[in-house]
C-alpha cells in the first residue's frame, strides 16, 4: 500500500508538471502546504479549545476524594471514673434505704443483681478506629463570582476571534508575497528570453560583419563594437539565469516544496480599479489587522472587568458525600451541603493596583488602534495611488515600444540598403528590446502594488477577479 501510495503521487507530480501551475493553483498549495499558516491555523484551535475551557467555569466542579489514613492510635472515650462513681453512689443508696427500711434485703439485693452486668463492662468506647479507608463525591457550583466567568468567557471569544485575523492577515501577507514571487518568475523567464533573443542577433550580427570585414565593406571597428555588445549581452543574459534561479527558489520556499513547472498566468494589468473610497472603507471595515486592533480594546474591557470582579466577594454552593469507606465512626455524618462567601479584605493593594493596570491598558489600546487605523487607511491610499501610477506608466511605455519598433524598422531597411551600420542596428534592436523588458518590469509593479493594495483593504482573496477584465502581455 505504501508503495501504491509512492506511485500515485509520483504520477500526480509527472501530470502537475505536464499541466504546469497557474497562479490558482499556487495560490492553494500556499493555503494548504505554508508552515506558517499551518502554525496559524493550529494557533486557531488552540483559541477555540481555550474558548471551551473558559465556558467551562459556569459548569460545577464534581471532584472524587480518596485516601487512607493511619492514625497514632485509635479516638476512643473512656468512662471508668463515672463507672466507679455511679457504683459507690448506688450501693450508697441500697444500704441507706436498708437502713431506714425504705428496702427490703430481697429487694436491695434485687437491684444489685441487675446493676452487676452494667457495672461489670468496659465503659470506654472507641470513637475512630485508627486505620481508615475513605472515599468520597464533592460538588462546587459557583453561584456570583463578581462577573469574572462571564468576563472570561467573553475574553477568549474576542481571543478565538483575534486568532482568526491574525490567520487572515498573515494569509492575505502571503498572498502578497505570492503574486511578487509568482510574477517575478514570470518577469525573469520573459527577461531571459529578451536576452537569449539578443544574444542571438548579436551573435548573428557578427557573423555577417566578420564576413563583411573580410570583404573589406567595413572597418574592423565595427566588429569590435558588436564584439562589445555581444560581451554585455551575454553579461546579462547569464544575470537574467541567476534572477530567474532565485525567483524559483523564493516560490519554491513560499509553496513549501520545490518548484520546477511551467507557470501558466501572464504578467497583467487593468485600465481602471475602484475608486480609493472602496478600498478606502474596506481597510477600515475589514482589515483583520484593524479588526484585531478593535478586538484589542474589547479584550482589555474584559480585563477590567476581570480586575474588577477579584474585589467583590465570591459566592459558591458545595456539598460533598461518602460513596465507600472502611472503619469510618457512625459517627461522622456521611454527607453535607452549603453555601460559603469570601470576601477579601485586604491583600497590599494587589488587587487595586492590578484594577488600575487593567483600566491604563485598556485606555492605551484605544490609542493603539486609532494609531493602526489611520496607518492603515494612509498605506490603503498609497498603496492605491501607486497602483494608479503602474497603469498610468505601462500605457505610456506602449508608446515607446511603438516608437522602437518604427526606429528598429528603419534601422533595417537603412542596412538593407548600405547605408546603417551594424552597431546602430544593434543599438535599435537592444532599445526595442528594453522598452519591451521596461513595459513588463511597469506590469509586474501593477500586480505588486494591486496584491499590495488589496491587503491593505483586506481583500486579497478578490485578487483572481481582477484577471476578468485584465489585459495580458
Amino acid at each position: 500500500m505504501r508503495y501504491l501510495s509512492t506511485i500515485l503521487l509520483l504520477l500526480a507530480t509527472i501530470n502537475a508538471t505536464a499541466q504546469g501551475l497557474s497562479f490558482e493553483m499556487a495560490y492553494n498549495e500556499m493555503i494548504e502546504n505554508n508552515l506558517d499558516l499551518r502554525a496559524a491555523r493550529e494557533g486557531v484551535e488552540i483559541a477555540h479549545n481555550e474558548l471551551r475551557a473558559a465556558q467551562g467555569l459556569r459548569y460545577p466542579n464534581i471532584d472524587f476524594v480518596g485516601g487512607y489514613t493511619l492514625m497514632q492510635r485509635d479516638l476512643k472515650i473512656d468512662l471508668g471514673g463515672a463507672k466507679n462513681s455511679l457504683a459507690n453512689a448506688t450501693q450508697n443508696i441500697i444500704d441507706k434505704g436498708i437502713s431506714i427500711g425504705f428496702l427490703t434485703p430481697n429487694i436491695a439485693e434485687l437491684i444489685g443483681s441487675q446493676l452487676s452486668p452494667l457495672l461489670a463492662a468496659d465503659w470506654g468506647y472507641t470513637l475512630q478506629k485508627r486505620s481508615v479507608i475513605l472515599g468520597a463525591m464533592t460538588l462546587t457550583q459557583p453561584l456570583y463570582m463578581g462577573g469574572s466567568i462571564n468576563a472570561a468567557i467573553r475574553a477568549a471569544e474576542i481571543a478565538k476571534h483575534s486568532s482568526e485575523y491574525q490567520l487572515q492577515a498573515l494569509t492575505n501577507a502571503l498572498t502578497t508575497e505570492l503574486v511578487e514571487y509568482y510574477y517575478g518568475v514570470i518577469l525573469a523567464e520573459c527577461a531571459l528570453e529578451l536576452s537569449q533573443k539578443v544574444v542571438k542577433g548579436i551573435e548573428r550580427h557578427l557573423y555577417d560583419a566578420e564576413a563583411l570585414e573580410l570583404e573589406g565593406i567595413i572597418a574592423h571597428s565595427e566588429v569590435l563594437y558588436i564584439k562589445y555588445k555581444l560581451s554585455e549581452a551575454e553579461r546579462e543574459l547569464y544575470a537574467a539565469e541567476s534572477r530567474l534561479k532565485l525567483a524559483r527558489e523564493a516560490l519554491s520556499k513560499i509553496l513549501n516544496r520545490e518548484c520546477s513547472e511551467i507557470l501558466t498566468d501572464r504578467i497583467f494589468i487593468v485600465n481602471s480599479i475602484y475608486d480609493i473610497d472602496y478600498y478606502r472603507e474596506s481597510a477600515s471595515n475589514i482589515n483583520p489587522i484593524t479588526l484585531s486592533a478593535r478586538g484589542n480594546i474589547a479584550l482589555s474591557e474584559q480585563g477590567v472587568k476581570i480586575a474588577r470582579a477579584a474585589l467583590l466577594p465570591e459566592i459558591v454552593s458545595m456539598g460533598g458525600g461518602v460513596v465507600a469507606s472502611h472503619n469510618l465512626s457512625d459517627l461522622i455524618p456521611r454527607w453535607s451541603i452549603g453555601i460559603a462567601l469570601r470576601l477579601r479584605l485586604f491583600d497590599g493593594l494587589r488587587k487595586e493596583q492590578q484594577l488600575i493596570a487593567a483600566q491604563r491598558r485598556n485606555d492605551t489600546s484605544f490609542t493603539i488602534a486609532e494609531s493602526i487605523d489611520s496607518n492603515i487607511i494612509l498605506l490603503t491610499e498609497q498603496e492605491y495611488y501607486n497602483t494608479i501610477n503602474s497603469i498610468t506608466n505601462t500605457g505610456k511605455l506602449e508608446s515607446s515600444i511603438t516608437f522602437a519598433r518604427s526606429y528598429l524598422e528603419a534601422k533595417r531597411e537603412g542596412f538593407n540598403e548600405g547605408i546603417t551600420p551594424a552597431s546602430e542596428l544593434i543599438d535599435a534592436e537592444l532599445e526595442l528590446s528594453a522598452a519591451e523588458l521596461k513595459r513588463l518590469a511597469s506590469a509586474f509593479e501593477f500586480c505588486k502594488s494591486l496584491a499590495r493594495l488589496l491587503e491593505a483593504a483586506g481583500l486579497s482573496s478578490t485578487f483572481e477577479e481582477y484577471k476578468a477584465k485584465a489585459i495580458f502581455l
